[in-house]
Formats: structure tokens, C-alpha cells, sequence
């Protein structure tokens, strides 16, 4: 079986609504709580690699807020209630792969691709993980641009998605990594079939004449962690394109209501047309009633001209009554002239 190589990036935005849970998923990061598929006796192991150690999420939030020349401004917007205050992202690579890269190197290269996409006083603390099956890194990131927060613009929709796991792949390659399944708002059967692929985890390997029960259970234990770990990411990946699915629907729905406006200015700019129109021939009438009332002596010419123009008249009495305070008319019922 091929050994799986991906280059593995999950991001997850941290409202400020939710401040319990920027809290839990800072004390997670610090090992100040500790989850079960946690090894304590390699938990020596982590190091914090950007920022400074055990830093609260919160706190530095709040210091990057304050030193924002915008919100300082009384008369500025300030953060809604709702506001996305940060934004975790975990790097990592397939379960295959701990072992086999340089991983003071990928450290290195991780945080120069954060600080390059999403700015270097953004990535204000980045933990190494190593005490878990796979090695990861967990990063705090505020949502910055232009010296104000804006998470919408800075991770985006759908295709800017795609094209951050794509340049973030790009940037693991010396490393052996590549991009993992592309997958759209719509591949929900990918999704799947991504649960599927990781079932054989779950299929209990035989046990070798070399090893003893305990070597076993510990082998074991070990591929079971690392289908814990698995689970999470496609779990996040599931969120993230839950995530993916309501922005674009919320597109789709704004660009219903767009073609909806325009068709409604398409058929009022035909009608003011119809309209033009009408006008420019009562013009063309009067013209030619001043010229026949100039040339004629016999009013009978006259009077039949106006005979045989009554009706068209009274079209344009009944077409004008339609028009409402803005010069819109309504449409008149067919068959109005004969």
C-alpha cells in the first residue's frame, strides 16, 4: 500500500461571542487541560514556537485590538458583538509521514508560509505538538487587514479556500507533501467516501509471532489514537464546507434577488421606451394638426383628420393615466386601439 503524504491545513475562525471556547482552545494548546489521546510522558516534547509560551488567545486579541489606529477613533465602527476575533489553523501531515521528515525544518518552513499569507504581526503564537500520534502546530492568528479585522476578507469563500490548501501544499513539497482530495461545496459523497478510506484503521491488524500481547495492545493503542486524530480532521474538513456551502448559498441567494432587481428595471426601461415613443408621435400629430389648420381652408379636412385620430387619442389619454409618480407606466390591455 502507497504511504500517504498530504500536506494537511485546517483553519477554524474564533468568534468573540464564544470567548469560553477561545479559552478552551487555548488551554488545550497549552496543555493546561489535557485530552485522551494526550501522551504525557512526551508532552516534554512540545515547544512553543512563535510568541511566547502558555500565551492566552484572549489577551492577545485585546492588545492587538488596542493598538489598531482605527478603533481608536471614537467616530470609527467598532467590532460587533459577533466579531471574529482570531483564527485557529493547525498544520500537520499524514499519520505515514511523523517520522520521516526533518521536523525542525518543517517547523521552520510552517511558520514562514503563515507569516507570509496571513502577515507576520497577524501570527502572534504557534505551538508544536508532539506528545500525539501525528507532530502539529497550532497557531493563533488575528484576522487583520488594512488595520482593521476582517476575517471575511482574509479567508474568504470557496475558491480562496481551494487556493490556500493548494499554496500551502506548494510550500510542504520539499518535505515530501503534497495536496491532499480536492473537494467542492457540492462533494458531499467525497466527503464520504473520505470517511470510507480511513475505515481501514479501524480493521485490526494480526498479530505477529514476534510480539507479546502487551507489544500488541500498545500497537494497537497507537492506531487507535491515530484514528481519533484522523476523525478530527475530517470532522473540521466536514465543518469547514458546512461552512463553505452556507456562504455560497447566502451568494446564491443575494444573486437571485440582484437578477430579480435588474429584470424588474429591464421591464420598466422597455415601458419608459413605449413610452418615449408615444410622446415622440403626439408630437408628430400636433405638428401635423398646425400644418393642416395653416393650409386648409376646409375645416371638413380638418374635422375627418381629427376623426380618424380620436382613437389613437384616446389610447394615449388612457396610456398617460398609467404612469405613476416616478414616469413608470403599466402595462394597458391589449386591443385598447382598433
Amino acid at each position: 500500500m502507497p504511504v500517504k503524504n498530504y500536506a494537511i491545513l485546517r483553519t477554524q475562525k474564533l468568534n468573540r461571542k464564544n470567548i469560553q471556547e477561545v479559552k478552551k482552545r487555548c488551554e488545550h494548546v497549552n496543555r493546561i487541560e489535557f485530552t485522551e489521546n494526550v501522551n504525557k510522558e512526551l508532552s516534554h516534547l512540545d515547544r512553543c514556537v512563535i510568541g511566547d509560551s502558555d500565551s492566552d488567545w484572549f489577551k492577545l486579541f485585546k492588545t492587538r485590538f488596542k493598538e489598531l489606529e482605527h478603533y481608536k477613533d471614537p467616530s470609527s465602527r467598532k467590532l460587533n458583538s459577533n466579531a471574529v476575533i482570531g483564527v485557529e489553523a493547525v498544520t500537520t501531515m499524514s499519520h505515514e509521514m511523523g517520522d520521516k521528515i526533518d521536523i525542525d525544518g518543517w517547523i521552520d518552513a510552517n511558520n514562514k508560509w503563515m507569516q507570509d499569507y496571513f502577515g507576520k504581526d497577524n501570527v502572534l503564537h504557534g505551538v508544536l505538538h508532539m506528545d500525539e500520534v501525528t507532530p502539529h502546530i497550532h497557531y493563533f492568528i488575528t484576522p487583520v487587514l488594512d488595520g482593521k479585522f476582517n476575517a471575511r476578507e482574509i479567508m474568504g469563500g470557496r475558491n480562496k479556500y481551494r487556493d490556500r490548501q493548494t499554496e500551502y501544499a506548494k510550500a510542504m513539497e520539499p518535505f515530501g507533501l503534497q495536496r491532499g482530495l480536492k473537494t467542492g461545496r457540492t462533494d458531499y459523497v467525497t466527503i464520504k467516501e473520505l470517511y470510507a478510506k480511513n475505515q481501514n484503521i479501524i480493521n485490526l491488524p494480526d498479530i505477529s509471532s514476534e510480539e507479546s500481547a502487551e507489544e500488541y495492545r500498545i500497537r494497537i493503542n497507537k492506531q487507535y489514537r491515530a484514528l481519533q486524530i484522523r476523525i478530527g480532521y475530517l470532522e473540521r474538513e466536514v465543518k469547514d464546507h458546512e461552512v463553505i456551502r452556507d456562504y455560497a448559498a447566502k451568494l446564491e441567494e443575494e444573486t437571485d434577488k440582484l437578477q430579480e432587481k435588474y429584470n424588474e428595471l429591464r421591464d420598466r426601461n422597455k415601458r419608459l421606451e413605449h413610452n418615449f415613443k408615444y410622446r415622440r408621435l403626439g408630437n408628430y400629430l400636433v405638428e401635423d394638426l398646425i400644418y393642416a389648420v395653416e393650409n386648409y381652408d376646409d375645416k371638413n379636412v380638418i374635422d375627418n383628420y381629427l376623426t380618424r385620430i380620436a382613437p389613437l387619442n384616446e389610447w394615449g389619454k388612457q396610456y398617460n393615466d398609467r404612469i405613476d409618480r416616478e414616469g413608470e407606466h403599466k402595462s394597458i390591455e391589449e386591443g385598447s386601439v382598433k
